[in-house]
């Protein structure tokens, strides 16, 4: 589609913990681990609470990545959950996702506004014309009014989510026969559908972001990491399409002042789900 724009900047997240870049560290038993992760363990013996900390270190979860990568280790599961270990848990690997959840918030807005009132209204509250434009030229400016040209490593990964759920839309509406360009209103099943794709979205660019080098270091190929990568992404989405099987996105208030907290409550759900499986 031509919308996308690389980022170029730093590679480490001020988000991740110090040991991310800390592969060879001498005792990654030894990390620290937070607060409420001490507190709940609190009961356990030495030797099961230093297993939690090797569980949870990213350089446990990166030499995981790599053993996947290489197809020494298959079970993908553990592997995800690990990762929402290392990131300090379902809760805290939601708090940080800012622009994920930033953009997502976005995108329920405009949606459930061109859901209620109809798209002319979605894109003028967008400030986007789109008169005498293409239905991929107002897709690009959308994508622009979403998830804006990144200037941080979280940024990135909030703009490929959206360009991917963007595509999504635009291959669904051509498929119909329909053009955005002329369309009326979005349909309640379209809603439903895209909002649960963006979070997939976003947690799988995430990961990419965090491990993708594991891949391509360590897979014998590049069809191979494609298919390593394609596994990966089909688990994420079947297990957010699980945890969104019933819910109806337009019945969110996508307006109200704390959407941003009702957002990360859904990626929360998502990681939590991850998390507990092993």
């Amino acid at each position: 589609m031509g919308t996308s724009s690389i980022y170029h900047g730093p590679n480490k997240s001020p988000l991740l913990p110090p040991d991310f870049d800390e592969p060879n560290s001498p005792n990654p038993e030894k990390e620290n681990i937070n607060e409420s992760e001490k507190q709940d363990n609190s009961g356990q013996s030495d030797n099961q609470r230093n297993e939690l900390r090797k569980e949870v270190t990213w350089t446990v979860v990166k030499s995981a990545f790599s053993k996947y990568a290489k197809g020494n280790s298959k079970n993908y599961k553990r592997l995800i959950s690990n990762y929402v270990k290392a990131n300090g848990g379902a809760k805290n690997a939601a708090r940080t996702l800012r622009s994920g959840i930033q953009s997502t918030a976005n995108l329920g807005k405009f949606i459930n506004s061109a859901y209620s009132s109809g798209f002319g209204e979605a894109f003028r509250e967008a400030n986007i014309s789109f008169e005498g434009k293409s239905a991929k030229e107002i897709i690009n400016e959308l994508i622009n009014y979403l998830a804006p040209i990144p200037t941080t490593k979280e940024d990135a990964v909030a703009r490929k989510a959206i360009i991917s759920s963007m595509e999504w839309l635009y291959q669904r509406l051509e498929e119909e026969g329909k053009d955005i360009t002329s369309l009326d209103k979005l349909d309640k099943e379209t809603i439903n559908l895209i909002i649960p794709i963006q979070i997939e979205n976003v947690i799988n660019e995430r990961i990419l972001s965090d491990m993708g080098s594991r891949f391509e270091e360590n897979s014998s190929s590049s069809s191979d990491t494609l298919r390593k990568e394609n596994e990966i992404k089909d688990y994420i989405v079947s297990k957010v399409e699980a945890t969104f099987k019933n819910v109806d996105f337009t019945t969110l208030n996508f307006n109200e002042n704390n959407i941003s907290k009702m957002v990360e409550d859904l990626y929360y759900k998502c990681y939590k789900v991850m998390e507990d499986m092993e």
